[in-house]
């Protein structure tokens, strides 16, 4: 009888440890997916901010307005006139 508690006791915290590594597994997935998917859109954005400043630019050395070029990309005169 001794033994037979002393199994499940056993058993039920190897279970339990089982449970939480799994949990703990699961967590840092998640944890590691949201952190790639933060740096992926950061990166993402990055890119597209220098493809718009290098669009900007082009538009000015082909003698665009900087209203206009203002207007169509969101940039400030100053911004682009610093281009």
């Amino acid at each position: 009888m001794f033994f037979y508690k002393a199994d499940t006791l056993i058993r039920n915290k190897y279970m339990t440890y089982e449970f939480d590594l799994h949990e703990s597994k699961e967590e840092g997935r998640a944890e590691g997916r949201v952190e790639g998917k933060a740096e992926g859109i950061a990166e993402a954005n990055a890119k597209a901010l220098v493809e718009k400043k290098a669009l900007a630019k082009g538009l000015l050395e082909d003698g665009v307005p900087v209203e206009i070029i203002s207007k169509r990309t969101g940039f400030t005169i100053e911004e682009i006139q610093a281009l």
